[in-house]
This record gives structure tokens, C-alpha cells and sequence, in this order.
């Protein structure tokens, strides 16, 4: 065989090797990233959203044409379904429905499940002139988690309006002035002035949170919209799209 000829069998073997090195390599990489992918989707990494019915266990709530305890709670378990159904969320009640738990020990459950987010569902009647219609209570400016608070609240007013339901965005204080009574104080998302005033307990949660206080229990026009199987799984289903829209999933 002539030095040119092994010359040229050997470049080809080359070419060969370098080929073969090549698609041994992108074959290493892509199980790489199919394993990191996997263990990814299957190491617990799902979304955690804390959800939470009003009252119930410390206390009826508002009453009207319908009890508030039992609207939160059917709502809450309809969208509890919803996103257990969705592989890439957990569902976590801080009470279930019936159950006796106060405002500070629902915050302590929030705090151990290390929730992505809460959401609380309410209602309200006509003795606070300033809550009407559909109402998102978003974590105060000076809290940490007002921006992802705020973004959620946003999306989620955008999905009632969208459906031609009327929604605001609010922050809540109250002024104490005594055993069992206190002053409200609602301003508008605009006004972001620290007024170093007390909000509902839930908003100081340490993950992003928002309490929609849905419905009065005395609009008759609420009452026939939303206090049925229909209206339930109807608000369910918007609270669902809203969650899914924050997380893009």
C-alpha cells in the first residue's frame, strides 16, 4: 500500500472516530438533560397554593340570603379539585370546612406548608359601605411579598372583568379602638402610603397572599349568580384560570 493511500485511510478513520465521538456526546447530553428534566418533575417541585375559607371554623361569618361559611368552603373545595386534578399544582386547605381554627393558627399553617400562594375566599355584607361588588384585599406596600401579591391580584381582577363581573384592588387596615371593634380603613393599590396600621391576619403571611372577598350575602343578584352548583364551580373555575395564568401553567 503506497503512503498516500494509508494517508487517505487514515483521515477517513479519523473522520469516522470524530463522527462517532460526536453522536456519543450529544447522546450524553440529551440523557443528561432528560434526567434533570425528570427528576425535576418528579422531585416534589409542584406549585403549593394554600387556600383558605374564610371563617367556618371561628365562626359563621356574615349571613344574608345565604351563610358565608358554607359559600367559602364549597368554593374553596371545588378549586382544591381543580388543582389537585393539574400535576404541576398541591392543593393545601389551611381548615377544613367544619372545623374550629381562628385567623392565627390558619397564618401558622400557611407558614408550614411554604406555600408559592394563598388565597383566601370571603364574603361580605352591606355594613361595610366600603367593600361592594368583588373585592381583592393585596398585602400591604411595606410587606415583602407586595409585588408578587399585587401581580396575582391583577391577573386575578383581569379574569372576573374579562367574564363581565365587576372587581377592585384594595388594601385593608383597621384602627382598633376597643374590645371587638375597629375602624376600617380600605385605600385604593394607588395609594401606597405605609399608614403602619394593622390588615387582616392572612395578608401577613410570609408567601405572596390575597383575600377576594367574592359576593355580599345579601345582593339578591349575587345570590342568584353565584349561591349555586353553577355559580360555584363558575367562580372555582375563574380563581383556577387565575392561578394558572400567574404560574404559566
Amino acid at each position: 500500500m503506497t503512503q498516500k493511500k494509508r494517508n487517505s485511510k487514515s483521515k477517513k478513520m479519523t473522520r469516522m472516530l470524530s463522527m462517532i465521538i460526536v453522536v456519543l456526546l450529544v447522546g450524553i447530553i440529551g440523557l443528561l438533560a432528560y434526567q434533570l428534566i425528570t427528576e425535576g418533575s418528579s422531585s416534589g417541585a409542584k406549585v403549593k397554593i394554600v387556600l383558605d375559607a374564610a371563617h367556618g371554623g371561628d365562626g359563621s361569618g356574615v349571613q344574608g340570603l345565604f351563610s358565608e361559611d358554607e359559600y367559602n368552603d364549597r368554593v374553596v373545595s371545588e378549586l382544591e379539585s381543580m388543582l389537585n386534578g393539574n400535576a404541576k399544582f398541591e392543593a393545601v386547605r389551611t381548615h377544613a370546612g367544619a372545623q374550629p381554627m381562628n385567623a392565627a393558627t390558619r397564618l401558622e399553617v400557611i407558614e408550614g406548608a411554604k406555600a408559592d400562594l394563598v388565597l383566601s375566599v370571603a364574603c361580605h355584607n352591606n355594613d361595610s359601605p366600603n367593600v361592594q361588588g368583588t373585592v381583592i384585599f393585596v398585602q400591604p406596600p411595606s410587606m415583602k411579598n407586595n409585588k408578587d401579591s399585587l401581580a396575582f391580584a391583577e391577573i386575578l381582577e383581569k379574569t372576573f372583568t374579562d367574564k363581565g363581573n365587576t372587581a377592585k384592588l384594595v388594601y385593608y387596615y383597621f384602627h382598633p379602638e376597643r374590645e371587638g371593634l375597629y375602624q376600617e380603613h380600605v385605600v385604593p393599590v394607588d395609594d401606597t402610603t405605609d399608614y403602619g396600621e394593622e390588615t387582616f391576619a392572612l395578608l401577613s403571611a410570609k408567601a405572596p397572599a390575597v383575600i377576594v372577598s367574592q359576593v355580599n350575602v345579601e345582593s339578591e343578584e349575587d345570590n342568584e349568580k353565584w349561591n349555586s352548583d353553577e355559580g360555584v364551580k363558575s367562580a372555582a373555575k375563574l380563581y383556577y384560570q387565575a392561578i394558572t395564568k400567574m404560574f404559566g401553567k
